[in-house]
Formats: C-alpha cells, sequence, structure tokens
C-alpha cells in the first residue's frame, strides 16, 4: 500500500469514527485538553490526529519524489508539487480550527465540522492520486460536496447560504462538464472544450469565478484557506494530468486558451479587489488575480513550444510552478492572519478597522510582509516566480517574429499592471487594518487571540523563508519534471537548452536570493547597533497641540480610510467597475452628518450570470405552461413525440 493511500484511508477512518463519537453524548463531551481558548474533545482529537499523521506519512514520500537526483516518474514529481500545499496548509489549518472551535460550538457541531473538514481533505489527496477517470469523478464530486458543507457551516447567516448553494451549483456544474469531457472521446475539440471549463470552474478563471469570493467570506478561517491554497491548484492539476495531449500540433490550442483566460483573469481580479471592503472577499478576488497569472506562465510555456523556443517554455513553466506555490503558503497565511483580527475585533469591514497595531504588533508585522511579497515585490515569494516570467517575455519581445512579439509584450504589460495595482490593494489593506486610529468601537475591543492561531502564524512565515531560500534549486527541478512529463512536445534536441536554462534560473535566483540575506544581514547588524549605542531617550517629551486643520476636534473619522485610497483609482476605472455611490452631503455651518459610502458589484454576474439566470426564470416558466393538467394536451404530446420517434426510425 502506497502512503498516500494509507493517509487517505486513515484521514476517512478518523472522520467517520469522529462522527460517530460525536453522536454520543458522553463520548461527545469527553474533554481531553483545556485551553485557553476552549476544549479539546475526543471526537476532535481523534479528527485532528487523523488529519495530522496521515498528512506526515506522505511527506517522506513526496521529498523523495521532489529531490531525487533522475525523474523517471515525472507525473510523480507534478503530483508531489500539488501536494505540497495541501500537506502544508492542511496541518496548519486543522491545528488552527482547534482554537477556532471554541466553546461557543457544541461538542456535536464541531464533531461534524471535523468531519466535513477531514473528508475534503482527503478528497483532495484524491484527486492527486486518481488515474482512473471513474475514479477521479468520484473524488471531484466529493471534493465538491464535502466542501460545500464546510461552506455552509455557520448556516444562520442568509448570505452565507445563498454563496454555499452558488459554489453548490459551480460544482455541480463542473462535474457535469468533466463527465462530458472524459465520455466524449470521438470528438477532441469538445473534450478540449469541456475540459477547459470544468477546470476553469475550480481554477477561478474569468467569468467561472463567480462561485469564488461569497464562499471565502462565508467559510470559517480554517475552510478558506483549504479552498484558497489547496483545493483552487487542482483545476491546473487537471489542465496538465488530462488536458495536454501528446499532439505537438495541439500545443499551441493550450497556450492560447490559457494565455486569453490569465491575462484577462489576472486583470479583472486585481480590478475588482480594489474597491472590497470586506478583507475575505479583496483576499478572494487576489486569488483569482493569481491564479490568472499562474495560466497566463503555463500558457507561455505551452506557446513557446510551438515557437520552438524551449528557453523560454522552461523560464515560464518553472514561474508558473513556483507561482503556485508559494501562492498558496502566502494566502493560507492571509487567511488565518484575517482570522486574527477578527478574533480580536468581531469585524473585517476595512473602514471600520484601524490602529491594530498596537493590539496585534506581531500579527501586523507579519501581514505586512505577506502582503508585500504577494504584490510581487522584492524580496518575496511571488517575486521569485515572477521575475522568471518577466525573464520569458523579454526574451519573447527581444524575438524578431510578430507572432512571438505581440503575446509577449501582451504578457510583459499585464505582469507590469498587476503588480502595481496589487501593491495598490495591499497598502490599503495593510493601511486600513493596522495603521491610524481605530475608526470603530469593533477596532477598540482587543479581544485576546489564542495562542495556537499566533502560532500557525508563526509556522506559515516559517515556511515562507524555507521556500524563498529553496527557489533557486527548485526552479531547474521544475523544468526538468516539464521535459519529462511532457517529452512528446519539445523538439529531439533539447539538452542543451535545457541545461542552459536551469543554470540560468538557478544563477538569476540565486542572485536575488543572495542580495535579499545580505540586505537582511545588514538590517539585523544596524538595528543591534543602534539598540546598543544608541539607546532610546527615557526623558517624556513635552505635550503639544498639532495643527487641527482648522478642526477643534480631531477624530479618526478625519483620516483616510481604505475607501479613500482607491476611490480615484475607481473612478478612473469606473466604465469596468460600476461603482455604486451613496452619498450624504454635509449641510449647514456645522453639519453633524456627512458619508460617503462606494460599492463595486462584480462585472461577470452583472454582465453575464444574471442576465442568463433572468433568461432560465423566463424559460422555466414559460415551459410550466405545458403542465396546465389538460389531459388532451398530454395525450398529443405522447403522439408527437412517437411520430418524431417512428419518422427518425425510417429515415436511419
Amino acid at each position: 500500500m502506497s502512503p498516500l493511500i494509507f493517509a487517505i484511508l486513515l484521514i476517512i477512518f478518523a472522520a467517520l469514527l469522529c462522527l460517530l463519537l460525536s453522536f454520543n453524548e458522553r463520548s461527545a463531551g469527553l474533554v481531553v485538553a483545556d485551553f485557553s481558548s476552549g476544549q479539546l474533545h475526543l471526537p476532535a482529537l481523534i479528527a485532528l490526529a487523523g488529519t495530522i499523521l496521515g498528512l506526515l506519512a506522505i511527506v517522506p514520500s513526496c521529498a523523495i519524489a521532489l529531490f531525487r537526483d533522475t525523474l523517471p516518474g515525472c507525473g510523480e514529481f507534478m503530483r508531489a508539487w500539488f501536494l505540497l500545499p495541501i500537506i502544508c496548509v492542511g496541518i496548519l489549518s486543522a491545528l488552527h480550527s482547534i482554537a477556532y472551535l471554541d466553546k461557543s460550538f457544541s461538542p456535536l457541531r464541531r464533531g461534524v465540522y471535523w468531519f466535513f473538514f477531514n473528508m475534503t481533505v482527503a478528497m483532495m489527496l484524491l484527486v492527486t492520486q486518481a488515474e482512473h477517470p471513474v475514479i477521479f469523478l468520484l473524488a471531484w464530486e466529493g471534493m465538491g460536496l464535502f466542501s460545500f458543507a464546510l461552506i455552509m457551516f455557520d448556516y444562520k447567516q442568509k448570505e452565507n447560504m445563498h454563496a454555499a448553494w452558488i459554489y453548490f451549483l459551480a460544482c455541480q456544474a463542473g462535474g457535469a462538464l468533466l463527465m462530458l469531457m472524459f465520455f466524449a472521446g470521438a470528438f477532441p475539440l469538445f473534450v478540449f472544450i469541456c475540459g477547459m471549463l470544468g477546470f476553469g470552474l475550480k481554477a477561478g478563471a474569468p467569468i467561472l469565478h463567480i462561485w469564488l469570493p461569497g464562499s471565502y467570506q462565508a467559510a470559517p478561517a480554517p475552510a478558506s484557506v483549504l479552498l484558497s491554497a489547496g483545493m483552487i491548484n487542482l483545476g491546473f492539476l487537471g489542465i496538465l494530468r488530462w488536458l495536454v495531449l501528446p499532439d505537438p500540433a495541439l500545443a499551441p490550442l493550450l497556450g492560447y486558451s490559457l494565455l486569453i483566460c490569465g491575462m484577462p483573469g489576472a486583470l479583472l481580479g486585481i480590478f475588482f479587489a480594489m474597491p472590497q471592503k470586506n478583507l475575505k472577499r479583496l483576499l478572494a478576488y487576489s486569488s483569482v488575480e493569481n491564479m490568472g497569472l499562474i495560466a497566463c506562465g503555463l500558457g507561455f510555456g505551452f506557446l513557446s513550444i510551438h515557437w520552438q523556443r524551449a528557453d523560454i517554455a522552461l523560464l515560464s513553466f518553472a514561474a508558473a510552478g513556483l507561482h503556485l506555490l508559494g501562492h498558496s503558503l502566502l494566502k493560507g497565511n492571509l487567511f488565518l492572519l484575517t482570522d486574527h483580527v477578527y478574533r480580536a475585533s468581531g469585524e473585517l469591514n476595512l473602514d471600520k478597522l484601524g490602529g491594530m497595531q498596537k493590539i496585534l504588533p506581531g500579527t501586523g508585522y507579519a501581514y505586512t510582509l505577506s502582503a508585500m511579497a504577494i504584490s510581487g515585490l522584492p524580496p518575496g515569494n511571488i517575486f521569485m516566480a515572477e521575475i522568471l516570467l518577466y525573464v520569458a517575455a523579454a526574451r519573447g519581445i527581444a524575438s524578431d517574429k510578430l507572432s512571438v512579439v505581440a503575446p509577449s509584450l501582451a504578457l510583459f504589460l499585464t505582469l507590469a499592471f498587476c503588480g502595481v495595482l496589487a501593491m495598490t490593494v495591499f497598502s490599503k489593506a495593510s493601511a486600513a487594518i493596522f495603521l491610524g486610529e481605530p475608526r470603530s468601537k469593533a477596532a477598540r475591543r482587543n479581544l485576546a487571540v489564542p495562542p495556537l492561531m499566533k502560532r500557525c502564524g508563526i509556522a506559515f512565515m516559517v515556511l515562507l523563508l524555507i521556500f524563498l531560500c529553496g527557489s533557486p534549486f527548485l526552479a531547474p527541478r521544475l523544468m526538468h519534471a516539464f521535459v519529462g512529463q511532457y517529452e512528446s512536445l519539445y523538439s529531439a534536441d533539447l539538452g542543451a537548452e535545457l541545461y542552459a536554462s536551469a543554470l540560468d534560473a538557478r544563477r538569476l535566483l540565486g542572485l536575488v536570493l543572495s542580495c535579499v540575506l545580505l540586505v537582511g544581514m545588514l538590517f539585523i547588524l544596524l538595528w543591534r547597533v543602534r539598540r546598543k549605542y544608541l539607546p532610546y531617550s527615557t526623558a517624556v517629551p513635552p505635550r503639544r497641540f498639532t495643527w487641527d486643520c482648522g478642526f477643534a476636534q480631531p477624530t479618526a473619522r478625519m483620516q483616510y480610510t481604505g475607501t479613500a485610497f482607491v476611490q480615484p483609482l475607481v473612478e478612473l476605472f469606473a466604465p469596468l467597475l460600476r461603482p455604486v455611490k451613496k452619498i450624504l452631503l454635509p449641510r449647514g455651518l456645522f453639519p453633524k452628518k456627512a458619508s460617503y459610502e462606494l460599492s463595486c458589484h462584480d462585472g461577470s454576474e452583472q454582465i453575464f450570470w444574471r442576465p442568463l439566470v433572468n433568461f432560465t426564470v423566463r424559460l422555466a416558466i414559460f415551459s410550466h405552461r405545458l403542465q396546465s393538467g389538460h389531459l388532451h394536451l398530454y395525450v398529443l404530446m405522447l403522439i408527437s413525440a412517437l411520430l418524431a420517434l417512428f419518422i427518425w426510425g425510417f429515415a436511419m
């Protein structure tokens, strides 16, 4: 039995045992450990132990597949690469769940949560392992159903139920498309379209991402980590596993499809993240942007194969792989840090927060560093991936063929534009949460954050540092894996180009890492000198009233909110974002009330999904007339169907 199958069976067994014990009042109420934030009951302990032990059992085989000297089975490498974020976020989100499920949740409800959590993790593992289409479809459907139950965990809120049902419909639509893909092998183009739509639904492709913001917002924080850092990646695994056909003529079709989906997806994701006030919705749209950039990397790689530019293809594939893992770790960390903010204040509206740095200094520093990294700024994890994609696009721009220059230039501009907007979005988020003064009573609550939650955040930061230091060594491995997995797509004379591209990537990332470590050591040295030789003054500075711009009593309402920070950009892109404004103008010499509220609805919902739903409802109402209850109409329909069958039978 392979370690992965053993892990899946162990996690499922722990989930079933946890559910059975949760229905027994005596077992469900048995407290194994008592924390300051809550209690760990026996069913929860069994589920937690099953998850952690099962995921840890995969680590040795996963490490062997990633770091073995030769790559005879590159499919193992690809599975290990997609397993890596599931292992990391699965363990840390499981530990975070202990503190999340505090004393306000009944033992039975905790047991139900752990059952669906474990089953979701088990189905995600099975999706990466499945080789037969039927097993893959069953695992894919199970993953959607169990995660649907996690999203509707807080079922008493109407918005959460609405988001959960949208997610459920998206999962069923994706499953139906994948069934058509597997059972329509005689029509390759139809198979390709169904596969792109089915896997694109899970990967958050443009227009198809409609399920993503609401489900991320509605799900508990640990479940949001599973969705954003582990499950969303599996859409790309499906594309690489089931859609990359061994025919070089189909490489441009896949390349253009991914590139055409990726560039608008990245731009629209970061555009719609800009006006968001709810922090979890902002992170959800950021995931749409990052999935778009990963699709750009994969699409540009397959296009480069068509152009016979193996150097560009290998750099693009390595960039996509590094970006995928970096996004998983960063987004998982950001969602857990967001839960710290919610625990301390009970609020996620950016316009009602502020001054949280004084309450949560460690969370503030970790969030700011993670926000910088996910924006693509050096020395972050995403920067290590994007610099390879920048180099690949620059090499394409330097080509002498217009068919190569145009997509390369479009990709280069997309990367630059997304980077600038991502910096704006996360500057808004970090400043609105942690800087300034509290804007509401919720931001002043200063409730205790459980220590276990903080330790999970520290563990994520350690993993990010390890991944950052390992990037120069992982990039060449990704290149070798793509060559071994899709060898038939490349020309026979690839050895020299592979060696040169791997060496270039290692040198470039090694140089960036060396500069990062040098600057970091210099900063630590200067900080130590400052602490030792320039001690802080203990004298109390004189208290003076600052210039107040004509206001006699400055308040927190006079500082910039997150909405005010991005309002000029929202106005600039108003034709795309279609902002809705609610303005209460000040009146009189001494106005008591004035407000400016800005909100933006998802463009895909307004332009595509809402008209489609309205059309479907009208069609259903029209077809309902056929069920009028008149026997003569039913007999007429039956005779018409029989006549049509007879005509078709004789025609054949």
